[in-house]
């Protein structure tokens, strides 16, 4: 801000100058009674003018706007991942116990890999209501599968956010429920390492802490918007986590509401594989499952 001043002692030197100027040319000056009058008219104005010049400081300054309270944008934060966290599922299959999140239009979304060869699965929501699920579609590619609730509570769902606009180090949250652990979701919070290429598909690299359990849940921005599907993590290493890039997730999904897929059959070796597997992650009732309902 650039701003011109004149002191008091500045302006007050100015209007002294400026009379005695005046009064100079003045008394200087010869002539008739009429012109005499015309010049005391003359230095009544010119003073009057000097005065309102050097009473009110000049100045010259550059404008700052100031928003408005009604302007001002809230940042988002907790209410928005609370509201996000009733959205989030456990489900229930014979793969054992893992995660998935509900649409605005009523589906669910999870992992492939979740759903295995099950054909429904039961579902709780974060509210405690309980009900079941049938497997709509299933795409093994992006590991991704869409259910459909036999009940959905009022006031649900999760929106798509927008996975272009992640940078590294930018927040991201990841609900679900880890080790299949009873009770209300966990949120876990962490950063965007990086995005990477694997097999054509992209994924979101986090350091966002992920156990057996999260797979299928939302991966969120702060504003409880997804940007990725909580995929696969590496367990000997820590803070490396994966999650399918909202841009490949968004339209995979839209391709599986499109159309059912055909259920899947496992084959005698794949059961025994699958029982080895459920019993390595002590999911012991599912694996015994797994066998009684052959």
């Amino acid at each position: 801000m650039t701003v011109e001043r004149h002191g008091r002692h500045g302006r007050k030197w100015l209007l002294n100058s400026g009379l005695i100027i005046l009064l100079l040319s003045f008394t200087g000056c010869g002539g008739s009674s009429a012109g005499q009058d015309d010049q005391v008219e003359q230095l009544k104005r010119t003073v009057t003018a000097l005065e309102q010049l050097t009473s009110t400081p000049q100045a010259t300054e550059t404008a700052i706007l100031v928003p408005s309270p009604s302007a001002t944008v809230r940042a988002c934060g907790l209410d928005e991942i609370t509201d996000a966290k009733r959205s989030v599922v456990r489900l229930e299959s014979n793969e054992g116990t893992g995660s998935g999140f509900l649409l605005k239009n009523g589906t669910i979304v999870t992992n492939a890999h979740m759903v295995g060869y099950s054909q429904s699965l039961s579902v709780q929501f974060g509210d405690g209501t309980r009900t079941t699920a049938s497997v709509f579609s299933v795409d093994e590619t992006h590991d991704l599968a869409l259910l459909v609730p036999a009940h959905v509570p009022n006031s649900l769902g999760l929106e798509w956010g927008d996975s272009s606009l992640l940078r590294g180090s930018q927040t991201v949250i990841a609900i679900g429920f880890p080790l299949g652990l009873a009770g209300e979701a966990s949120v876990a919070r962490g950063s965007v390492s990086r995005t990477v290429t694997v097999d054509g598909i992209e994924y979101i690299q986090t350091d966002t802490a992920l156990n057996f359990g999260n797979s299928g849940g939302p991966l969120l921005d702060e504003c409880g918007k997804v940007v990725g599907v909580v995929t696969w993590g590496i367990s000997v290493a820590e803070g490396l986590g994966f999650a399918v890039s909202e841009r490949e997730a968004r339209s995979a999904v839209a391709t599986l509401a499109a159309a059912p897929s055909s259920p899947r059959v496992r084959t005698p070796v794949e059961t025994v594989e699958q029982f080895l597997s459920l019993i390595d992650q002590q999911e012991y009732n599912a694996a015994y499952g797994l066998l009684s309902s052959r």
